[in-house]
């Protein structure tokens, strides 16, 4: 198959032109398409209206899918799941109320982050679908943690080397005052470590590996710690490391966690519903290993 790669921000992100994804790649055209992937770490595709079974053959074509399931409150909900939902409307097609719990936790989405940073293997890449998008608004934003890495001063370099930060989902949701959590939340989220700086499994490439999920780091008392994630955090967001996505019906976004971070943008919720649908490839393997971070 036939394809071209349009380049849309300095560093970060480019569209492909020429691919339909409901028909299957062969070998040769996902070898290309990777190579454009690991250059580009976000890929957009206009118009595929995939449904759940395309959106997920495609997952699978570039790993084994991570467990989306992330239980908010009691639910006896054990089984695995292969999409994470962000509609803002229920199953009877409803809008629920922005001030509800579901809509409330969801608001952490608006904070810089990477996916599945607070689980014990952090997630590879993400697969969104656009299925139900509002007139306006709504934007989902990337940011490019290799070139930040690269423009940090020589100095900053030296002082992130081989930090530890601690990620769990809680600290992302305290960010913006949501406090409520059950037993059964805090059990299932407990903290895992992960490096400030990490090396890309397949380009070898250093990135900064921060976001809303990390809270704190190993050896610094916390003021310090949240000090030194958030400067981190603006230092790689800065206009010339993102990419802003205005969504269309249809379109599919593919982007690598592990050297990006992400954000959704505000919509007015209350008189447009949106739906969102991610699919994730699961990742590899810990970035810390007995203390140490896993190169």
């Amino acid at each position: 198959m036939s394809f071209t790669v349009v380049p849309l921000g300095r560093t970060i992100g480019a569209e492909i032109k020429g691919l339909d994804l409901k028909q299957p790649l062969d070998d040769a055209t996902f070898d290309r398409l990777n190579d454009a992937f690991l250059e580009w770490a976000v890929l957009v595709f206009r118009a595929q209206h995939l449904d759940d079974d395309q959106q997920v053959a495609f997952t699978r074509r570039f790993g084994e899918l991570e467990d989306a399931r992330v239980r908010l409150g009691d639910s006896d909900d054990k089984g695995p799941r292969v999409f994470s939902d962000f509609a803002n409307y229920d199953d009877q097609g409803e809008i629920v109320a922005p001030d509800s719990r579901k809509m409330r936790f969801l608001n952490g989405n608006f904070f810089w982050h990477t996916d599945s940073s607070f689980k014990p293997v952090p997630a590879g890449p993400s697969i969104l679908s656009g299925r139900v998008i509002p007139p306006e608004g709504g934007e989902t934003e990337f940011a490019d943690l290799r070139a930040a890495y690269d423009a940090l001063p020589d100095a900053k370099q030296r002082e992130v080397a081989g930090l530890l930060a601690e990620h769990c989902l809680i600290h992302s949701r305290k960010r913006y005052g949501f406090h409520e959590f059950s037993e059964t939340e805090l059990k299932q989220w407990p903290p895992v470590l992960n490096p400030l700086v990490r090396r890309h499994p397949e380009t070898g490439r250093k990135s900064l590996f921060v976001g809303s999920h990390a809270g704190r780091i190993v050896g610094m008392d916390d003021e310090a710690g949240a000090k030194l994630i958030d400067e981190l955090i603006a230092f790689a967001t800065q206009p010339e490391f993102v990419y802003s996505h205005h969504w269309t019906l249809g379109d599919l976004i593919m982007w690598d966690n592990r050297c990006c971070m992400h954000r959704g943008r505000m919509w007015d919720q209350q008189r447009h519903k949106r739906n969102i649908k991610r699919t994730t490839v699961a990742g590899l393997g810990p970035t810390v290993v007995d203390g140490r971070p896993v190169d």
